[in-house]
């Protein structure tokens, strides 16, 4: 039986998603991470990142359902099915990665504060940028087009599909680590190896945690524990402030 593709409906819900994700980029000063001499305007510099964004969205369409990956939530809504099931069952999960997501990103920030000092307020981002650009657009991006497309190359190989979705899983969120480097040398010239280590290793965590959600509850489960890591983090940061 041939898989069960997402209804086109679905995929253009997801590429307005992607665009409206990619817009939240221009409330960030993104003009202060170019080099010296060089003056965009900020509409250029969200191209790049507008074309992964839209190019995932359609790579995900098309691989998810050959590895049996699903956004059910959305899937249901555009066929018209029930789908508040997959929202109960997507709700508790995603309060505990995003509860954990976010002490994570205390203790990140803990380790990190004294290094960083006021550096890091030139590229910190607005909590709408987090929620709409992380909490949505890096899913689209890292879970539903690049983890999707990775499981399905997995596939091919002699192993499980379990292991074919893990490896592809634990690649993706290594990727997503990964990056946040440009970020990190945007806003120190040369970092040294433990902080390069740590924003690698603490996304990467928060990315296989995104990924089991993707594999276990759907997409859209991934998105409300990644928007629940930033909410819960800003919480406190207000709370202990």
């Amino acid at each position: 039986m041939p898989p069960r593709r997402l209804k086109l409906q679905g995929l253009l819900i997801l590429i307005l998603l992607a665009l409206i994700s990619a817009a939240s980029l221009l409330l960030m000063p993104l003009e202060t991470a170019l080099p010296a001499g060089v003056d965009l305007p900020r509409a250029v510099l969200i191209v790049q990142p507008t074309v992964l964004l839209l190019l995932s969205a359609v790579v995900g369409w098309w691989a998810a359902p050959k590895v049996d990956l699903k956004a059910p939530i959305l899937s249901g809504l555009v066929r018209r099915r029930p789908w508040k099931a997959s929202l109960r069952c997507a709700i508790l999960p995603s309060v505990v990665v995003g509860i954990a997501g976010a002490l994570v990103l205390a203790a990140y920030g803990a380790a990190t504060a004294n290094f960083f000092a006021d550096a890091e307020a030139a590229l910190d981002p607005p909590l709408v940028t987090r929620i709409l650009y992380g909490g949505i657009g890096e899913e689209i991006m890292l879970r539903w087009g690049l983890m999707s497309l990775l499981a399905l190359m997995a596939s091919k190989l002699p192993i499980t599909r379990e292991a074919a979705l893990w490896s592809a899983n634990v690649l993706a969120a290594v990727l997503f680590g990964l990056g946040h480097l440009p970020t990190l040398y945007a806003i120190v010239a040369a970092p040294p190896a433990w902080i390069i280590a740590t924003v690698i290793a603490g996304n990467a965590v928060l990315g296989v945690a995104f990924g089991w959600l993707y594999m276990r509850r759907g997409l859209e489960a991934a998105m409300l524990s990644h928007i629940l890591v930033h909410l819960f983090a800003a919480a406190g940061a207000l709370a202990f402030a």
